[in-house]
């Protein structure tokens, strides 16, 4: 829209409204009136009526969709504190303050409901308006618009979009036991995923023209608009309580100022009831409580276990303890022993070398062979000495193990038993050589001296 600015001699473009662009249709202002301080009232192809203020250049949209099924309006007229306008679906009147809107059709006495752009407004206060059959004329004033309210009540219930009757059987349950318009309230099951009311405004005049509009409290809180459909749908709705509230017109478009409710009740599923929440609720204090006594169980037993176990290690600590004690107080013995033997043997070897020294050197003097004989004793005698006195030395170590002591002490005591024989060989020897052994000749059987 283009308005003319004298003081510029230029024009001003202003859009009404924004257009969707897939559509193809084409916005147009069909239609122009003149209201109250400076306000245009605009009737256009796309967006109904269009409220234009000169002095803001600020737009306000009223679209009739819901009413005419359609946005196009052909003529609109300004008179008083109503907008009249046409359209192809008869004629409307829209109230400024309360942008409520009044059908009038051929079955209020118009000749056609199909309209074109011509109108106006005669100087003594009559609208005219052009349409396809005619011309449509009349006072504002000598309208009569009925106020009656008519009731509204519920009509039929669906479920999965099977209707329901009053003490019908439906699920192995009863979802009506009354006249839907006698109850206060439906209940229905979780898997109603599908269901519908229907209602009815009680005006029999003309029935096309009824509009019903409904809210859902807990949902909504906004009118919903249904047009002259009275039924709704409703798919998906979720667990709860709610409350259906619905109103209506008469057929001349008066709104009805007393609703009617019900309630709808949806039932959850079992494992969403309250029941079952606190059946799971106790389910899961007493399995934290089950938890912990067994965790304070197997703690009490690893105490348990751990004390014995404790004890059992000291008892064997101990025991280990007392064997090593007594396995020291044998070595200490051991050594004891060992090294008397030790010194008095070394006393009986000096006593022993004196008198071998005493016998080589009378062997000396006597015999050459002699002295040869007791040189090679001599040697004999210094391997098993020898032999004694290494291992004696080995055991004055402390980290020789038990078996090694054993060993060493095996080794030393053959060794002096060798050296004893030894030395009974030379006394022997000795006595012979002295003469104070005589020999004595007897029979004797080898038999006997073999066993």
């Amino acid at each position: 829209m283009a308005k003319y600015i004298p003081s510029k001699d230029n024009f001003e473009r202003h859009s009404i409204g924004k257009v969707d662009k897939s559509s193809k249709a084409q916005q147009e202002v069909l239609a122009i009136t003149e209201g109250e301080n400076g306000v245009l009232w605009l009737g256009t192809t796309i967006h109904g009526i269009v409220k234009f203020n000169t002095n803001s250049n600020e737009t306000t949209q009223y679209p009739i969709l819901h009413k005419f099924a359609t946005n196009t309006v052909y003529a609109i007229e300004n008179y008083k504190e109503n907008v009249w306008f046409t359209s192809v679906k008869g004629l409307g009147r829209f109230n400024k303050k309360t942008g409520e809107i009044i059908i009038f059709t051929s079955n209020d006495g118009i000749k056609s409901n199909e309209f074109n752009t011509p109108s106006t407004l005669t100087s003594d206060s009559i609208l005219v308006f052009g349409g396809t059959n005619g011309i449509t004329y009349f006072k504002p004033e000598q309208i009569e618009i009925d106020n009656y309210q008519p009731p509204v009540v519920f009509t039929k219930l669906k479920i999965n979009f099977n209707e329901i009757f009053p003490g019908e059987v439906y699920n192995n349950r009863i979802p009506l036991a009354e006249n839907i318009n006698s109850t206060d309230k439906i209940v229905l099951n979780y898997d109603d995923n599908v269901f519908s009311i229907t209602f009815s405004s009680l005006d029999y005049k003309i029935k096309e023209k009824i509009e019903y509009a409904y809210k859902i409290t807990g949902i909504n809180e906004e009118w919903i608009a249904l047009g002259n459909q009275n039924t709704v749908n409703f798919t998906g709705l979720g667990p709860g309580k709610y409350t259906l509230v619905v109103r209506a017109t008469n057929s001349d478009g008066v709104w009805n100022k007393t609703t009617r409710s019900l309630n709808i009740i949806i039932k959850p599923p079992w494992w969403k009831t309250i029941l079952f929440y606190l059946f799971l609720a106790v389910a899961i204090i007493f399995s934290i409580i089950y938890i912990i006594k067994r965790r304070e169980r197997r703690l009490q037993t690893a105490k348990v276990f751990l004390e014995e176990s404790v004890e059992e290690r000291t008892r064997e600590i101990a025991m280990q303890k007392e064997e090593i004690e007594s396995q020291k107080e044998v070595i200490e013995k051991q050594n004891q022993e060992l090294k008397y033997h030790t010194l008095h043997l070394e006393d009986e070897i000096k006593k022993r070398l004196a008198d071998l020294i005493l016998a080589r050197d009378k062997a000396e003097e006597s015999d050459r062979l002699k002295s040869a004989f007791l040189s090679n004793m001599s040697h004999e005698i210094r391997t098993p000495l020898n032999a004694i006195i290494g291992f004696s030395e080995l055991l004055g170590e402390h980290d020789i193990p038990k078996e090694k002591q054993t060993q060493f002490l095996e080794i030393i005591k053959n060794n002096s038993n060798d050296l004893l024989n030894l030395f009974d060989k030379l006394i022997n020897i000795s006595v012979i050589q002295s003469k104070k052994i005589t020999l004595e000749e007897s029979t004797f059987k080898i038999k006997q001296t073999s066993l």
